[in-house]
């Protein structure tokens, strides 16, 4: 992951030299598959789901390719296979009710990644990145209830997809996993 990170950096400093920037911005939707072992181990199920916002800067190199960096954060959630029920009581009226625990949190990812362009709107993408989650279960909206962190390493990937539309439109991510954690994901990017 470390080699990664300084390939991203590397390239951050070297690329405002090649050519002018292109900015996007982007709303995603990403399916996660968690390897079974992990998932057993922190009784959650083996699919994270996360919606969140991207942003990207890119750089040409020449006519046809592009390098870009981009980074991304989402709201995750997934199945608790736990699903204890934790008794609370609800401060406006008193009464004490049963709630279910349920696994939500955060993702965080950064990635770079080269373009080719096979036609003025149709781009093949391949890169690398590296994704956080920070998971709890919980029991939503409660103040008092027990919080339990889930713990899973890091997440190196490689990617491999294509972008249709010029900057903006649609990208379409498959991401292969070199962690032990995680298998891998489909990541939807609509950009603006």
């Amino acid at each position: 992951m470390k080699g990664i990170l300084v390939g991203i950096s590397l390239c951050a400093l070297a690329l405002p030299a090649v050519s002018e920037t292109q900015f996007a911005s982007g709303l995603y939707l990403e399916s996660v598959t968690i390897e079974d072992e992990p998932a057993t181990a922190s009784r959650i199920g083996t699919s994270l789901i996360s919606l969140g916002l991207s942003g990207e800067a890119a750089w040409s190199l020449d006519g046809a390719s592009q390098i870009a960096l981009g980074g991304g954060f989402g709201l995750t959630g997934g199945d608790d296979e736990d699903s204890d029920e934790v008794r609370v009581r609800n401060t406006t009226t008193g009464k004490v009710e049963t709630k279910k625990e349920s696994v939500s949190g955060l993702s965080l990812f950064a990635d770079i990644n080269y373009r080719y362009a096979f036609h003025e709107s149709v781009r093949a993408v391949a890169g690398a990145g590296v994704v956080k989650y920070s998971l709890d279960r919980t029991v939503a909206n409660c103040s008092d209830c027990p919080n339990e962190d889930i713990e899973l390493d890091v997440g190196t990937y490689l990617k491999f997809g294509a972008i249709f539309g010029k900057n903006k439109g649609a990208e379409v991510q498959f991401r292969y996993f070199l962690a032990d954690d995680f298998a891998s994901a489909i990541h939807a990017t609509w950009r603006w």
